[in-house]
């Protein structure tokens, strides 16, 4: 790019020009598209809705009556072990893990008696078929991403 500067003397009005090497800007572009490569993102899982945020401090003697419904529940035990049922399966889980549970699944929560459990719980509608893959899934999430 170069420029140039002219006062008009009778005006008093500076005039600046700038002229800019085209060859020079068009092979730039040129490597910038050979240097770079835009990927594109699949879109795996769509969560249309949220339907519930909830965290719970339970009581040591805390039982559920179960529940159903037709759409997915996380499940994060923050706190202390909870034990989850799901469709007669009896699951406990410990600090910094998480079950999800799929659309229509009965399931429940208790607490062990002697600890107070601490849970997060989000329930949310999501149609994508990647979403199976978490079906009947019991994970241990690392603290350090949390």
């Amino acid at each position: 790019m170069y420029s140039a500067v002219k006062l008009d003397k009778n005006t008093q009005n500076i005039f600046i020009a700038i002229f800019v090497d085209i060859s020079k800007e068009t092979r730039y572009n040129e490597t910038m598209r050979n240097l770079y490569y835009k990927h594109k993102v699949e879109n795996l899982l769509n969560i249309s809705k949220i339907v519930t945020v909830h965290y719970f401090e339970f009581d040591p003697r805390f039982q559920s009556r179960g529940e159903s419904h037709d759409f997915w529940e996380l499940v994060y035990a923050v706190k202390s072990p909870v034990i989850c049922t799901a469709n007669g399966n009896v699951i406990t889980l410990e600090e910094g893990e998480v079950l999800f549970h799929k659309p229509n699944e009965h399931h429940a929560l208790a607490a062990d008696g002697e600890h107070a459990p601490n849970v997060f719980i989000i329930s949310f509608e999501c149609k994508s078929e990647a979403i199976r893959f978490f079906e009947n899934k019991h994970l241990r999430l690392d603290r350090d991403l949390i």
